[in-house]
C-alpha cells in the first residue's frame, strides 16, 4: 500500500513537470505569445524596398530582439508594408528610424530601431512607421555587380605593376611597419582621449561631404584638367629645367636693374604724382574713351573687312562714309572745280597743283564763305579778291611807285584815319548785376574791380589742366 502511493505521488509529479516543461517550450520555442498576441503591441512599418526581409525576421531596437516580423505585404501606394509584434516590456520611441540590415553576408535580414531620442511618446498598437522614417540597405547583387565592374575596369598590367611597386616599397620595412604600427597605437590612445571632440568633428563633417557631392562633377572635371597638367609638365619637363637652370641669374639680373632704378624711380614717381592728380580730375573723360574706344576700334575693324587686295602692299584700304547733319548749310560749293579731275587715293606718284582751282562764285554768295575767292587784299583790307589782279591798284608791276626810275621816291599819301573800333558786347546777369569781360573777368556793376585779382593771361597750363 504504501508502494502504491509513493508510485501514484511520482506518477503526479512527473505530470506536473512535464506539463509545465510543455508550457515552457509553448512559449520559449513555439512563440504561443506571438501565436495568441498576449503582451505584445503590433507595429507595421512602410519601406520603400523589401531589402531582401522575410517573415520570421528579428526586431531589434539598441542591439536586443524585441520581436519578429509576422508580414510582408505590398500597400496600394507601391510600398512594402511590413507587420511588426514587438514586446510591451519594451517602449520604442515613435521618432525612431527603422532599417533593414544584413545579420551577414549570408543575406540575414532583420529590422533595426535606432533612436534619436530616448524620450516619448512611443509607439503603441496599431502605430505606423512612415517612408520617411525607415532605410533600405543596397541590395547585395547590386554590390556584387558594382565590385565586379570595379574589378573589370582594373588594367590587369598595371595591377600587377601596383602590386610589384607595393611589394618593393614595404619589402625590408618590417620595423618602420612595426613603430608605424605602435605610433597608431599611441594615436588611437589619444584619439579616445579626445573622443568628444572627435565625434564633434564627424557630426561637422556632413555639410562638408554634402556639399562635396553637390561638387563632385566639378572635382571630377579639376581630376582630368590635373592629370592633363601634369602631362604637359612631362612634355615640358627640358624648358622647366631651362627656367630652373637660368632662375638664379635672371633674379640676379632682375635685382641688379632695382638697384640701378633705386636713384630715379623715387623722381619718378613723385613726377608721376602730377599726373595721377591730372587724370583724376579728368576721370570722366577717360572713362569715356575707354568705353567707346573698343567699338571705335571694332568698327574700324568691320570697315577693312572684304577690301584686302592681293597685291595691294600697303594693306587694305578702308571706305570712308562720314554721316554729317545739316551739311547743306552752307550749301557745299562746286563751281571753279570743272577743269580739276579726282585723283585716286591710292595713287602718290607726284603730281602737278591744279592752278585756278576755287570757289567761283559771288562774294556774298553763302558757299565756302572763307574761301580763297574772300582773301584780304593786301592793298585794302576791306576788299576782298581771290587774286591779286582783281584787287585795288592791281598787280603791283603796275603800281605808280613801281614804274618810277630808281632813285626818284614817291611823295607819301597821308593814311586816312582809321574807325574807332565798336564796343564789344557781353552778356549780362540781371539777377546779381554781373558780366564777364572779353578777357574773361567777371565784375558785379557799380564796383571797382581788384587789381590784385589775376587775369587770364597770368594762368599758367598746369592752372588750366587741374581746374
Amino acid at each position: 500500500m504504501n508502494r502504491s502511493a509513493l508510485v501514484r505521488f511520482q506518477l503526479v509529479t512527473f505530470t506536473v513537470l512535464s506539463i509545465l516543461s510543455l508550457t515552457y517550450a509553448l512559449i520559449s520555442y513555439v512563440s504561443i505569445e506571438r501565436i495568441t498576441g498576449l503582451r505584445t503591441y503590433t507595429v507595421t512599418a512602410d519601406f520603400a524596398d523589401a531589402g531582401g526581409l522575410y517573415e520570421n525576421a528579428l526586431v531589434t531596437y539598441r542591439g536586443i530582439d524585441v520581436g519578429l516580423v509576422t508580414s510582408i505585404d505590398l500597400a496600394q501606394d507601391a510600398h512594402v508594408r511590413v507587420t511588426m509584434q514587438i514586446e510591451d516590456a519594451y517602449q520604442v520611441p515613435t521618432a525612431s528610424t527603422a532599417h533593414i540590415r544584413s545579420m551577414s553576408a549570408v543575406g540575414e535580414q532583420f529590422v533595426d530601431f535606432v533612436p534619436t531620442t530616448d524620450e516619448g511618446p512611443y509607439l503603441v498598437d496599431g502605430d505606423t512607421v512612415p517612408t520617411d522614417q525607415t532605410e533600405t540597405p543596397v541590395p547585395a547583387g547590386e554590390v556584387i555587380e558594382s565590385a565586379n565592374q570595379l574589378l573589370q575596369s582594373i588594367p590587369k598590367d598595371s595591377l600587377d605593376k601596383a602590386v610589384d611597386e607595393t611589394f618593393n616599397t614595404f619589402d625590408g620595412t618590417g620595423p618602420q611597419i612595426a613603430q608605424l604600427i605602435d605610433s597608431s597605437a599611441e594615436l588611437v590612445r589619444l584619439a579616445q582621449a579626445d573622443l568628444e571632440p572627435t565625434r564633434t568633428l564627424i557630426n561637422d563633417a556632413e555639410p562638408l561631404l554634402t556639399t562635396g557631392n553637390e561638387v563632385s562633377e566639378d572635382i571630377t572635371s579639376f581630376t582630368t584638367d590635373l592629370s592633363a597638367f601634369t602631362e604637359q609638365l612631362v612634355l615640358s619637363d627640358g624648358q622647366i629645367r631651362a627656367v630652373l637652370d637660368q632662375g638664379p641669374s635672371a633674379a640676379a639680373t632682375t635685382t641688379t636693374t632695382l638697384t640701378d632704378l633705386q636713384p630715379t624711380f623715387p623722381l619718378l614717381m613723385a613726377n608721376l604724382q602730377t599726373v595721377g592728380q591730372v587724370f583724376r580730375m579728368n576721370i570722366p573723360e577717360l572713362r569715356q574713351i575707354l568705353v567707346i574706344y573698343p567699338a571705335l576700334s571694332a568698327v574700324t575693324n568691320h570697315s577693312v573687312t572684304g577690301f584686302q587686295l592681293d597685291d595691294d602692299q600697303r594693306g587694305p584700304q578702308a571706305p570712308l562714309d562720314i554721316k554729317l547733319g545739316n551739311t547743306l548749310n552752307p550749301p557745299p560749293c562746286t563751281e571753279g572745280y570743272q577743269a580739276t579731275e579726282r585723283r585716286d587715293p591710292s595713287d602718290t606718284a607726284p603730281a602737278q597743283v591744279p592752278g585756278a582751282s576755287y570757289c567761283d562764285v559771288a562774294p556774298d554768295d553763302p558757299k565756302v564763305s572763307r574761301g580763297l575767292r574772300n582773301t584780304p587784299c593786301a592793298t585794302d583790307p576791306a576788299v576782298r579778291a581771290p587774286d591779286v589782279a582783281n584787287c585795288p591798284q592791281g598787280l603791283p608791276s603796275t603800281w605808280e611807285g613801281m614804274l618810277r626810275r630808281p632813285g626818284a621816291s614817291p611823295t607819301p599819301e597821308t593814311p586816312a584815319a582809321l574807325p574807332n573800333p565798336a564796343p564789344a558786347a557781353v552778356p549780362y546777369n540781371d539777377t546779381d548785376q554781373s558780366f564777364l569781360s572779353p578777357q574773361g573777368a567777371s565784375y558785379i556793376i557799380g564796383t571797382a574791380p581788384d587789381p590784385s585779382a589775376p587775369t587770364k593771361e597770368a594762368d599758367r597750363w598746369q592752372s588750366l589742366v587741374i581746374k
